[in-house]
């Protein structure tokens, strides 16, 4: 069985590396972009621009092409991973959902697509390898007591299941009925082999016990593939999974 949402004619807008967070009954997408750019809808089909999430300011090379925003909320706050245009993370915190996002005082770090999952009292983030060709290709993940934690250079260990033999990106963790499932993706993101897979193992686990799943999303058509880069989100009946 196959389910495509299809875009409405005359109405699209530029969109990549979608990142969509359902928060008190309504759906925000975050993608890359200037700033980050920031979306909503009642029913991932309708969305309507908000405006980006940080105050815009061209002189500051930090905020300019985000590549790839995720945001997590815990202990009261936002918090907002991403990379400008590659150059290591930047981690920014709010009080707010869609606006006003400030830097964390906390240093930049390695890779890009980093990746919040929220474990019990912990925090696994998860990332690519840095662009710079330094780091060996595939998934890195790290599990810290808190957001602030997250952001230093030790304590990574590359996740040996999340590669596609060769440049792998995208990671993303959901937990359905004690596993949690690690989606990524590869290889060149223009080309029709661009895929989704995942990996996967028991909710109380470490990170280094992922089991290799297999590929579950591609499309090589003419004029429809490098499906890739993406997100899961709870869907309107609280139970299902949407894949943006």
């Amino acid at each position: 069985m196959s389910y495509s949402n299809k875009t409405k004619k005359g109405y699209s807008f530029p969109v990549a590396d979608p990142f969509v967070f359902r928060w008190l009954g309504k759906y925000y997408m975050f993608c890359t972009g200037d700033f980050v750019p920031v979306y909503v809808s009642e029913n991932l089909t309708d969305w309507s621009y908000l405006g980006p999430c940080i105050n815009p300011d061209k002189s500051n090379p930090d905020i300019l092409g985000c590549y790839a925003p995720e945001v997590c909320y815990t202990g009261g706050k936002f918090y907002m991973c991403f990379s400008p245009k590659g150059n290591k993370h930047r981690i920014y915190v709010s009080d707010n959902l869609t606006s006003g996002y400030v830097p964390l005082n906390v240093q930049n770090f390695d890779g890009i697509d980093g990746s919040f999952f929220l474990d019990g009292n912990n925090v696994i983030f998860t990332r690519s390898a840095s662009v710079d060709g330094t780091q060996k290709d595939g998934i890195y993940g790290k599990k810290a007591k808190d957001v602030k934690s997250v952001a230093t250079s030790s304590g990574w260990q590359r996740i040996e299941k999340a590669y596609l033999n060769g440049w792998t990106e995208g990671p993303f963790i959901d937990e359905r009925n004690d596993y949690q499932y690690l989606t990524f993706t590869g290889n060149h993101y223009l080309s029709r082999g661009y895929r989704l897979a995942y990996c996967y193992k028991k909710s109380n686990e470490e990170l280094s016990e992922f089991k290799k799943g297999r590929t579950f999303l591609i499309s090589t058509t003419k004029d429809f593939y490098g499906l890739g880069h993406s997100s899961t989100v709870i869907a309107p009946n609280l139970d299902g999974r949407i894949l943006a």
